[in-house]
C-alpha cells in the first residue's frame, strides 16, 4: 500500500475487518450458547473501530506511514458508518427474488435470527419443529453448509428488523474489492491515473457480482473475497510487505466460511504464496507461516467449527454432503437442487466444459447444451440469460469469451517486444488464476469460478508497459470499452428485471393488504418449499395469512405471488 492513500486504506481496513470480526464474535458467543442478537453487529462495529484505531496508532508510533489526527480518524469512521447506512437502505428497497436466495439462504438467515445456534443444535429441524416442514428437504444444506453469509445477514436482520437489509455485505465487499485493486494498481507508475480507476471498477464489476447484487445467494461474496485474496497475494509476492499477510488473514476468515469451494481456493492461494516466499525470501517464511496458521485455527476451529469440524466428526469429511453422500442421499439432493446442465455436458472433462462455457452463448436454460456463437455477437437468449442471477453458460457476459480470445492473441503477438513484462504481469498471474480455477471440476459455471473475470484484465494492464504504439493504443481502448459494454449488458438487464419485479410485488401485496382489511378473510398460501421467506414478507406488509402445507384443492384457482417460484395463494371462504 502507498502512504499517500493512508486514509483510504483505513476505510478499506474497516470494510474488511467488520464482517470477519462479526463472524468471530458470533462464533465465540455460540460457544457460550448465546444466539445472534442485535448487539452482535454493534459489538463488531465498535470492535472494528478499535482495531483500526490501534492500527493507526501503531503506524504513527513506528513511523511506518504518515499519522492522522483523532479528528480525521473519527471522520473516516463516520464515513464508514454512513456507507453502512446507505448500503442497508439500498438493500431494504430491493427484495431478493432469486430461487436459491428465497429457498435456502433466506431460510437460514431467518432461522439464525430466531435463535438457532448451530454449535449446540447442528440440525436446524431440532431447534424448531416447524423447520422440518417449512424447509421441505432443504434443511440438509442449512445443517452442513458454511454459514458466513447467513450469520452476517442474520446479525444485520436482528439490528434493523428487515430481512432484506442483510444483503448489505454484498455492497461492502465490492467496495473493498475496488479499493484493494486501486491500491495495487497504484504500484504501477506506467498506468495513467484514470485507467487505474477504470480498471479497479472493471475488477469490481465482476458479472457474477452484478447479477447477484441484491440477492442472498453467496456467490457474490465468494467473488469479492476471492478477488481481494488474489490481489493481496499478488501484491505480497511482488512487494513482500507484512501488512498484506494480515489483510489476507482477515479476508481468509469469511472466504473459507462462505462456500465450500472457498476452502479450496483460499487454501490454494496460501500454499502458492508460501511456495513463492519460500523460494525468493526464506527469511519471511516463518513469519508468514505463523500468521497463516492463526488464520487456519480461527477460520476452521472457531468460525468454521460448524460445519467443518462437525462434518468431519459425523461424516468423515468436511465437505459433506457435497462429498461422501450415499446414493440415496444424492438422489434426494438431486430432487431439491438446481439442475446445473444436461447430463451429456456434465460428463465432459473439466477442460472441455470450461472451454464450451467460456466461448459459447450466455444461457440460463439448464436443459440446453451450450451453443456456439460468432465472436462479439449477441443472441436474443443472451439478453435474458442474467435475469434470475444464475446463468449456466457464458456467465461472464455475452462478450467475455470473445474479449478473452482476442486479448490472448494480442499478448502472443506483442510478447517479443515486452517478453519479461508480459510474462510477469499477464501470463504468470493468468496461469495462477487458471490453475486455481481447474482445482474445481465444475469451473465452467461462472458462479463457482468468479476469478476467471480477471484473466483479460491482467493482460490489459501489461499492455500499458508497451512503448507508445498506435495499434496497441487502439486495442487497449477497444478491450476496455468492450469490457464496460459487457458489464452494462449484464448489469442493466438484471437491474431492470429486479426493479420490475419489486414494483409488481409491492403493487400486489399492497392490494392484498387492502383487500384483507376490507373482506376480513385470511389469505391461504401454498408455499411449495418457500415457507419462511414468504411468511416473513407477508408479515412485513401486515397481511393476515395461513401457510398451507398441503396439495392445492382441485377446485381451487389460486394466484401466483409475484417473484416467488410456484408460491400461490387464495382467500379463505370466510
Amino acid at each position: 500500500m502507498i502512504e499517500k492513500y493512508f486514509k483510504f486504506q483505513i476505510f478499506t481496513l474497516q470494510v474488511l475487518v467488520l464482517p470477519a470480526l462479526l463472524l468471530v464474535i458470533t462464533s465465540a458467543l455460540f460457544l457460550f450458547n448465546i444466539p445472534i442478537t442485535f448487539m452482535h453487529f454493534i459489538l463488531a462495529f465498535f470492535g472494528t473501530i478499535a482495531i483500526t484505531f490501534a492500527f493507526v496508532k501503531r503506524n504513527c508510533q513506528f513511523q511506518e506511514m504518515s499519522c492522522i489526527s483523532n479528528k480525521e480518524f473519527l471522520l473516516i469512521s463516520g464515513i464508514f458508518l454512513l456507507v453502512i447506512i446507505i448500503s442497508v437502505l439500498s438493500c431494504m428497497m430491493m427484495y431478493d427474488f432469486s430461487t436459491e436466495g428465497q429457498g435456502m439462504h433466506q431460510s437460514a438467515v431467518i432461522a439464525l435470527s430466531k435463535g438457532w445456534n448451530p454449535f449446540y443444535e447442528p440440525l436446524v429441524e431440532n431447534s424448531n419443529s416447524l423447520y422440518k416442514l417449512a424447509l421441505d428437504g432443504r434443511e440438509i444444506f442449512l445443517n452442513h453448509y458454511p454459514k458466513a453469509s447467513w450469520v452476517t445477514s442474520a446479525a444485520v436482520f436482528k439490528l434493523t428488523g428487515s430481512l432484506e437489509s442483510g444483503k448489505m455485505f454484498n455492497i461492502l465487499y465490492l467496495i473493498g474489492v475496488f479499493f484493494i485493486t486501486w491500491f495495487f494498481l497504484n504500484r504501477f507508475q506506467r498506468l495513467p491515473g484514470k485507467i487505474k480507476i477504470i480498471i479497479a471498477f472493471l475488477v469490481t464489476l465482476n458479472p457474477v457480482a452484478l447479477y447477484q447484487l441484491f440477492s442472498f445467494s453467496n456467490d457474490i461474496q465468494l467473488a469479492a473475497l476471492l478477488t481481494i485474496a488474489l490481489i493481496l497475494a499478488f501484491e505480497y509476492i511482488m512487494f513482500r510487505q507484512e501488512r498484506n499477510v494480515w489483510l489476507i488473514f482477515i479476508t481468509f476468515i469469511p472466504l473459507v466460511n462462505v462456500k465450500f469451494i472457498g476452502v479450496v481456493y483460499g487454501t490454494a492461494i496460501l500454499i502458492l504464496s508460501w511456495l513463492v516466499v519460500f523460494i525468493i525470501d526464506r527469511d519471511l517464511q516463518k513469519r508468514f507461516l505463523l500468521i497463516i496458521a492463526g488464520a487456519f485455527i480461527i477460520s476452521f476451529f472457531i468460525v468454521g467449527y460448524q460445519p467443518y469440524i462437525e462434518n468431519i466428526r459425523n461424516h468423515g469429511n468436511p465437505f459433506f454432503p457435497a462429498i461422501g453422500s450415499s446414493s440415496e442421499l444424492k438422489a434426494d439432493l438431486a430432487q431439491i437442487s438446481m439442475t446445473p446442465a444436461p447430463h451429456n455436458f456434465l460428463k465432459m472433462n473439466r477442460f472441455k466444459k470450461l472451454a464450451y462455457s467460456l466461448f459459447c452463448m450466455s444461457d440460463q436454460d439448464a436443459s440446453r447444451m451450450p451453443k456456439a456463437k460468432v465472436p462479439f455477437s449477441i443472441h436474443e437468449r443472451e439478453i435474458t440469460a442474467f435475469n434470475n442471477g444464475s446463468p449456466r453458460y457464458g456467465g461472464f457476459g455475452p462478450f467475455f469469451g470473445s474479449i478473452l480470445f482476442v486479448v490472448i492473441i494480442t499478448a502472443l503477438i506483442v510478447i517479443y517486444k515486452l517478453r519479461r513484462v508480459i510474462l510477469l504481469f499477464s501470463f504468470i498471474p493468468a496461469g495462477v488464476i487458471l490453475v486455481l480455477t481447474l482445482f474445481n471440476a465444475e469451473a465452467w459455471w461462472a458462479r463457482l469460478s468468479p476469478q476467471l473475470w480477471l484473466l483479460p484484465i491482467t493482460f490489459i494492464v501489461s499492455f500499458y508497459y508497451l512503448a507508445n504504439n498506435e495499434f496497441m493504443n487502439y486495442m487497449k481502448i477497444f478491450f476496455i470499452s468492450a469490457l464496460i459494454i459487457n458489464c452494462l449488458l449484464v448489469g442493466a438487464k438484471y437491474t431492470e428485471n429486479t426493479i420490475i419485479l419489486n414494483k409488481q410485488f409491492r403493487t400486489q401485496v399492497h392490494s392484498l393488504a387492502d383487500e384483507g382489511q376490507k373482506n376480513g378473510k385470511i389469505l391461504l398460501v401454498y408455499p411449495n418449499g418457500y415457507y419462511l421467506s414468504t411468511r416473513n414478507r407477508l408479515n412485513d406488509f401486515g397481511i393476515r395469512h395461513q401457510m398451507v402445507n398441503a396439495p392445492i384443492p382441485q377446485d381451487s384457482k389460486p394466484e401466483q405471488l409475484v417473484g416467488t417460484p410456484n408460491v400461490t395463494f387464495e382467500w379463505s371462504s370466510r
